[in-house]
């Protein structure tokens, strides 16, 4: 969540918003200066910009933080889904 966000409450105060969609297996939250990207099954994943620069490319097992360098629109691609965010 958001910077100065209670990452146990589900509210967002800082400037980034979390991108969670129902019935799916990858699980995106904005955490400060990226985002953390979690799997319910260990799958390939891959996090391109709107100009489509790969900036991560790689086997996730359990969660894993990637750095954004600026806000924009990102495109995070799974085994079974993409997902697009907002940062």
């Amino acid at each position: 969540y958001g910077a100065s966000g209670n990452e146990n409450d589900g509210t967002t105060t800082g400037l980034h918003t979390p991108t969670v969609g129902g019935g799916n297996d990858m699980f995106i939250t904005g955490i400060d200066g990226g985002i953390n990207i979690a799997v319910a099954a260990p799958q390939m994943v891959c996090v391109v910009n709107a100009t489509g620069h790969v900036l991560y490319n790689g086997y996730v097992t359990d969660n894993v933080n990637v750095s954004l360098p600026i806000s924009g629109i990102y495109v995070v691609k799974g085994e079974n889904e993409v997902q697009k965010i907002f940062f």
